[in-house]
């Protein structure tokens, strides 16, 4: 009877030390993050542009916890050897696949929007009214508002280009700053733009926004 309860008590005894040791080891994964994924970290400081070499990566055991998808796994290393930083890194920083330029998405230029045969023209500032409203891809009317020779219509169904430093492609609700805000770039044939050139020296400008599918043309004014 006696050893029945010692080997009972005994057992109980190693379930519970069971318990308590998973319970530890979930605690202790809990507090260091789990187990460890290695990862891509630079062992030098390299400034924005750098062509990423053998010798300027090393490794670094990431708890998972902590592991994102754009953290570069150590098993990725030759997909990254001869890649050049979009931004400057210091020594110790893990490596991230956003960190590298042929992972961004490249910025639009003004010149690559110019359709073939056309040209862009920058309205001054002083000669605009502040229709707040208009956003590159805009069709618009530019009219004179007055000066030499009285107001009239200067241009129809003109497309915008940017306006002030905004071309356009910014993330919805964003809105780029800075950079002559007041300025509207319009795309224009170059016998357009000699006509705007003449009508800004006679007097202010006006634009007017058109309805996207509306292209017909009223009268003069559409070059």
């Amino acid at each position: 009877m006696y050893n029945k309860l010692a080997l009972t008590s005994l057992a109980f005894g190693l379930l519970a030390l069971a318990v308590l040791r998973v319970h530890l080891d979930r605690l202790e994964a809990h507090i260091t993050g789990g187990s460890t994924i290695r990862v891509l970290m630079l062992t030098a400081d390299l400034p924005a542009g750098s062509v990423i070499s053998r010798e300027a990566l090393g490794t670094r055991d990431l708890p998972q916890a902590f592991h994102e998808s754009r953290h570069v796994a150590a098993s990725d290393l030759e997909q990254v050897i001869g890649s050049a930083l979009a931004i400057g890194g210091q020594a110790n920083d893990t490596l991230q696949w956003t960190d590298l330029a042929s992972m961004r998405p490249k910025a639009r230029q003004l010149s690559r929007l110019i359709p073939q045969g056309m040209r862009a023209m920058t309205l001054r500032a002083s000669g605009l009214a502040p229709d707040a409203l208009i956003a590159p891809g805009d069709r618009v009317d530019v009219l004179r508002a007055g000066g030499t020779g009285g107001p009239g219509v200067v241009l129809q169904d003109v497309i915008v280009l940017a306006v002030g430093d905004d071309i356009g492609g910014a993330p919805a609700g964003s809105q780029r700053k800075g950079g002559r805000a007041g300025a509207i770039t319009v795309s224009v044939t170059l016998e357009q733009s000699r006509v705007l050139a003449e009508a800004e020296l006679a007097g202010p400008l006006r634009l007017v926004m058109r309805n996207p599918d509306d292209v017909a043309l009223n009268g003069a004014g559409g070059l």
